[in-house]
């Protein structure tokens, strides 16, 4: 499969992709092929640039194929922009078959999401090899390793279950892994890890439950039971490995039961996990419910104004129950997109909303490009496969704003979606820009608006995909939330922003999954803010704390606060530059004072399994410099710490 491709079955009736008999120990699908020498993959063996391709509403089957030949289903080595959901994996029980594998030259990619996976039978359904990933509602049944890791930084799992498996999770090398809300049946063991001693091969149990299992956490070297399983059921609600900040002293490394943190109900399912919600896949819509968008007069040809179109479309069919469809194009909007609430958006493979024109000039007065709803307003809202980009230096514009209040819970949500600035030739004169004001934020999660947001990737872009070169691009910000009613932000990553990738200021009932973030390649030569007004507005960081100390004036990786109820569950991190210059990362080196900042008093606030790469510290807490690098949370791509509990409101030391 090469970029731009997306493999789709019939939602109502997934096809099958059968392997022969005679079909060896080949690969049915490969998302990252060999070159007709075979010597080389795709892109010259660079997983890290695998984008925009995905996988779903299929089943694959290679029960035919002899159980002692290793057979692959799948083979994902991939970047950001991908998935694979809804999937069925059909393996002979005890056998050499292989599910999903990351097979490549020069590791296996720098992906975020995959999801609603189902592997039957196999030796190993599942081997990673990544910086990163999230998976969400992956089941096992009758697999010798359900998954084994062979290299990751930052692993969260959501909703796994694992029924009649030799071992669930084998970590040969994993900086942290998170296991959340999920299930073990008749296993032998739950995860084989390594112990470390330090920070490194992290572990944060939250909310698993048992039966039938010999152990819960097992050391694959010399099989002591770290933590016991049992033939009853039981719950583990909260157990960890690695280094466990309570405070502002030096963690401590622990292999312990900790206090559970108080999770609010609006953030939870009936059955008390963290709320969850598959794309939208409308499969039960009539042809007449389907609105076609350039039918309706929108031309999507990348230089037709369809702002007065698609505004009209959006209206006129808002309520009424049917689905507005972007067939795959370049829609140029020169005012701001609004989103009634009771709408609903689907693009094809990833429709692009491009924006233009002078009314996104004016970095005093930032406008939304796309805006769903308006502050006040109840409904619900989905946008699935979608592309959101600048098509000019467009210093005031705010890709996408969510004011939208849902009416239920995962009423309002975004799946599958990009946002992007610079790096296509869509995007103009962006794509080779020097530092110049592309953008001035990312997306905007606003006080009155909250929703559910899984697999996003918001991107500056630090190459080009169409052509040669690298564009030094100045965006402002990432992600601002601001939100108090329930949001969920399920596997999302925010790269190469000016002052903060996230910046969560007074929010409440927030969930991060997987949060991956690579800091500005250029900075801090220039420093933040770098030719950006400080707009109290928008609560940016001002850096007053730094006093010109050359790496403190940098993008914060996460920026947290006040608020209440926050909860992150896997965090990555990764710095590679200072001015372009790598030798900051080379041989343990650092390129950043800290990466994550706590400021006030967050209530109710966790922390689990965060990772930074080429750091001092990872944290900061209050302006205070917390969890230092070396020599005590050295591990992962650098360093972890696997919990930090100061603001939980627990006492578990």
């Amino acid at each position: 499969m090469g970029m731009y491709t997306q493999l789709a079955g019939d939602a109502l009736d997934w096809p099958a992709l059968k392997a022969t008999s005679g079909f060896g120990a080949n690969v049915v699908v490969d998302g990252f092929p060999l070159s007709s020498d075979g010597k080389t993959r795709w892109n010259n063996n660079h997983a890290e640039l695998n984008f925009h391709k995905s996988i779903r509403n299929l089943k694959i089957d290679v029960t035919a194929v002899d159980s002692g030949t290793a057979v692959s289903c799948i083979n994902w080595p991939v970047a950001q922009a991908t998935s694979l959901s809804s999937i069925v994996f059909n393996m002979n029980n005890n056998s050499k078959h292989l599910g999903v594998t990351f097979s490549a030259f020069k590791g296996g990619g720098s992906g975020i999401f995959m999801g609603d996976l189902y592997f039957f039978g196999g030796d190993r359904a599942l081997t990673l090899s990544n910086q990163q990933f999230h998976f969400r509602n992956l089941q096992f049944a009758g697999a010798r390793t359900a998954i084994k890791i062979d290299s990751t930084f930052v692993a969260v799992f959501q909703g796994v279950h694992f029924d009649t498996c030799g071992t669930g999770i084998e970590s040969g090398y994993a900086g942290s892994l998170t296991l959340l809300d999920s299930s073990a049946n008749s296993v032998g063991r739950v995860i084989a890890t390594r112990e470390t001693g330090s920070g490194d091969s992290s572990i944060a149990i939250d909310n698993l439950n048992v039966t039938g299992v010999g152990s819960i956490v097992t050391n694959y070297a010399n099989n002591r039971i770290i933590l016991a399983g049992s033939d009853v059921p039981i719950t583990v609600d909260t157990w960890t490995q690695g280094n466990v900040y309570f405070g502002l002293d030096d963690g401590k490394y622990m292999q312990r039961t900790l206090s559970s943190p108080d999770k609010p109900d609006v953030l939870l399912d009936a059955g008390g996990s963290f709320f969850t919600r598959s794309r939208p896949v409308y499969a039960d819509a009539a042809v007449g419910d389907i609105v076609n968008v350039k039918e309706e007069g929108a031309k999507g040809d990348g230089s037709t104004d369809d702002t007065a179109v698609l505004n009209s479309i959006l209206l006129e069919y808002a309520g009424t129950g049917k689905v507005v469809y972007f067939p795959h194009g370049y829609y140029v909007v020169t005012d701001t997109l609004y989103v009634p609430p009771n709408s609903s958006i689907f693009g094809e493979v990833w429709s692009t909303i491009n924006a233009r024109g002078s009314n996104f000039k004016d970095e005093n007065s930032p406008r939304a490009v796309v805006q769903v709803g308006k502050p006040g307003e109840v409904g619900y809202a989905e946008i699935t496969d979608m592309l959101f980009e600048t098509g000019e230096i467009l210093p005031g514009a705010i890709l996408v704003v969510f004011n939208l209040k849902p009416a239920w819970q995962g009423a309002v949500g975004m799946w599958d979606s990009v946002v992007r600035i610079g790096g296509a030739a869509s995007t103009g004169e962006v794509l080779n820009c020097n530092l110049c004001k592309a953008a001035f934020m990312l997306m905007h999660i606003t006080q009155s608006g909250s929703g559910y947001f899984e697999n996003l990737w918001m991107w500056t872009a630090d190459h080009n995909i169409d052509q040669s070169g690298g564009p030094n691009i100045n965006t402002g910000r990432g992600v601002l939330v601001e939100s108090t009613d329930p949001t969920w932000l399920v596997a999302t990553g925010v790269e190469h922003n000016t002052l903060y990738a996230y910046n969560v200021v007074n929010a409440r009932n927030v969930f991060f999954g997987l949060v991956q973030v690579e800091t500005p390649y250029w900075e801090p030569a220039p420093a933040a803010p770098v030719g950006w007004l400080l707009n109290s507005n928008y609560h940016d960081p001002n850096f007053s704390n730094c006093n010109g100390r050359a790496q403190c004036a940098m993008s914060w990786g996460l920026r947290i606060v006040a608020g209440r109820d926050i909860f992150s569950y896997g965090t990555g991190v990764w710095l590679f530059f200072n001015g372009w210059n790598g030798d900051c990362a080379n041989n343990g080196g650092n390129c950043q004072e800290s990466v994550v900042s706590i400021e006030g008093i967050p209530q109710n606030m966790v922390l689990y399994n965060v990772n930074a790469k080429s750091v001092q510290n990872v944290l900061t807490v209050n302006s205070q410099l917390v969890a230092p690098r070396v020599p005590w949370n050295q591990g992962s791509w650098g360093a972890v710490v696997a919990a930090y509990l100061r603001f939980s409101g627990k006492r578990n030391a």
